[in-house]
């Protein structure tokens, strides 16, 4: 599950709207508004491209877009 507060944190702390997510998605504001509100609808392409704008590192993108359960696979 995606961690919204997380995410929003992030966000506020960059200075990155929803209206640069949206841009950087390609997607209109309203569907990044919806993808938020039901975060299991992001791809991991969207995850990436959210990553790399907020210039995540990668155990910040993990705490964010990846449940506190989750396993590597080996």
């Amino acid at each position: 599950m995606v961690n919204i507060q997380l995410l929003e944190q992030e966000m506020k702390r960059k200075n990155v709207s929803n209206a640069d997510i949206a841009a950087a998605l390609n997607i209109d504001i309203s569907t990044w508004s919806r993808k938020k509100a039901r975060p299991m609808g992001i791809k991991i392409g969207e995850v990436e491209q959210i990553s790399a704008l907020l210039k995540l590192s990668k155990n910040k993108a993990k705490s964010i877009f990846l449940p506190s359960d989750s396993q590597k696979c080996e």
